[in-house]
């Protein structure tokens, strides 16, 4: 019984990030594929193929991964998606944009015991943005980025 008191509690501290109004994702820049690292001018865009629509409103958490074996990756910034639309370039076609956090320097997570976690969460990054479903790892999100507020 202590620990669900313990995580309403946490989710109350939380407030509205863990709010049914708030779906979380996951965008991802390779830095090597994309050519450069995720500048902070474009933190808070992300280019995909999928259609962008059902990110509106919603919140989009940007990972940075570069280097390899071993791959370092990076927490670069949270941002609240509020417009969408067509790139009008072939490689990446629909882009989603908003207003948030630019975390500079980025925040590393390779080396947290949770982050193994995210990666199979998110199945290493490999399908795009998407989904983040489990509260315990945007818990842990939201408690690195030390972010007071909703973007």
């Amino acid at each position: 019984m202590r620990a669900k008191s313990l995580t309403r509690r946490r989710k109350k501290e939380l407030g509205s990030f863990m709010g049914a109004d708030n779906r979380h994702f996951i965008g991802y820049h390779n830095t090597e594929k994309m050519g450069r690292p995720l500048e902070p001018a474009t933190a808070s865009r992300v280019l995909t193929n999928k259609s962008t629509k059902r990110f509106e409103g919603h919140l989009i958490w940007m990972i940075a991964g570069e280097g390899s074996k071993p791959r370092k990756y990076s927490l670069c910034s949270l941002f609240r998606v509020t417009e969408t639309g067509d790139t009008g370039d072939d490689s990446l076609r629909h882009f989603a944009q908003g207003q948030g956090t630019c975390f500079d320097p980025p925040i590393a997570l390779t080396s947290l015991d949770w982050f193994d976690d995210l990666r199979k969460a998110m199945n290493s990054f490999q399908f795009g943005v998407s989904e983040l479903k489990e509260e315990k790892l945007i818990e842990k999100l939201v408690t690195i980025a030390n972010v007071e507020a909703l973007p």
